[in-house]
């Protein structure tokens, strides 16, 4: 199969489908400085190609890379993420399992994530934002990459940074749908890199009409 393959839908025998929060973990991994159809399509492959998130956690890292495309962006290092998030998730709940941050408190959830040292920060705030309703925008290098073309931030701006601005920048309630808008504006920068066509700038406009300062940039 290749890269791009068909988004996952209902007909496939989805592992974690009954654990979303461990779900939403598992798609944020494959998103992280990736395209949605890519991280679909690996998804896809890793639903037909393992058991359950156990056998997962079995495999080796370059097993998972296999899995996932050698081609994928950081395919050696996203394996080894990973399956290094499962293995502690295991240690922690003798159990791969992330259900029961569904019933903790916000604040406990985010500790929570923040402990998987392993997992890129645009993972946690993509979980804690999607899966468990906490506040926090998401920004990996690929939205950077959008901002920074759109000059909502400045250059020398880190995604952390970004995402701090982003978040005191937009409410609570809009953050779902604003990174949603953001997502889909990088994954086209990402097409109009390669065909040269302009891309939807309809997420960044509105920030760009904000008085709030600026994040901070990187010292020089």
């Amino acid at each position: 199969p290749t890269a791009d393959a068909a988004p996952v839908d209902a007909s496939d025998a989805c592992f974690a489908e009954k654990d979303p929060v461990l779900r939403e973990l598992l798609r944020s991994m494959l998103l992280w400085d990736s395209t949605t159809s890519r991280a679909e399509g690996a998804l896809r492959r890793l639903d037909r190609a393992l058991v359950d998130v156990n056998e997962l956690r079995a495999c080796i890292p370059a097993e998972i890379a296999q899995y996932i495309g050698h081609n994928y962006a950081k395919a050696e290092d996203r394996a080894i993420r990973l399956r290094q998030i499962l293995i502690e998730l295991f240690t922690r709940e003798f159990a791969v399992t992330m259900s029961h941050l569904a019933a903790m408190t916000k604040r406990e959830a985010r500790s929570y994530l923040d402990g998987l040292a392993a997992a890129p920060e645009y993972v946690r705030d993509r979980v804690f934002l999607l899966a468990l309703g906490g506040h926090t925008l998401p920004v990996d290098d690929r939205i950077l990459s959008l901002l920074l073309t759109a000059k909502v931030v400045e250059p020398g701006t880190t995604p952390e940074a970004a995402s701090a601005f982003l978040e005191r920048t937009i409410r609570a309630g809009e953050a779902a749908e604003a990174y949603a808008l953001l997502q889909a504006a990088a994954d086209e920068l990402t097409a109009s890199a390669v065909s040269q066509r302009p891309a939807n700038t309809k997420a960044t406009t509105r920030l760009e009409t904000r008085p709030e300062a600026r994040p901070e940039t990187r010292p020089k």
